[in-house]
């Protein structure tokens, strides 16, 4: 059956194209549409994984100044953004990034709670008796 993987994503329209549809499909991409107004409430990935990715490229980029290395070039930059990368973007990581939002365990209403939406039945409007 192959590993799947999750991509949540914001509903912007240019992610549901068929061809995205059908990429997602052959890479085994199962995908979460979240609103737009609520992806800063489900960055899961920012503080336990780009915030230390961009340290640890940092610290690569650092070690390139001290070889007297001024300017990255490509062939100079990808190594110390792999490295940085494959440091940071562990299953720990990962997993922790999850806890934090409380999607593990599974807790949504930590989430719908901060949304501050009201839900409400529409009702029909009330039709008065003309004479």
């Amino acid at each position: 059956m192959g590993t799947y993987r999750l991509l949540i994503i914001n509903g912007h329209k240019s992610y549901n194209s068929i061809n995205f549809q059908d990429l997602y499909k052959e890479e085994k991409i199962i995908t979460l549409y979240i609103p737009s107004y609520s992806s800063h409430l489900l960055q899961l990935l920012n503080i336990d994984c780009f915030l230390p990715l961009k340290r640890a490229y940092r610290g690569q980029i650092s070690g390139l100044a001290r070889s007297f290395i001024n300017h990255i070039i490509k062939i100079k930059f990808l190594p110390a953004f792999k490295a940085a990368f494959f440091k940071v973007f562990i299953k720990e990581n990962i997993y922790t990034s999850f806890q934090g939002a409380r999607l593990i365990p599974f807790n949504p209403d930590t989430v719908l709670l901060k949304l501050n939406i009201k839900l409400r039945t529409l009702m029909p409007p009330i039709l008065k008796d003309t004479p």
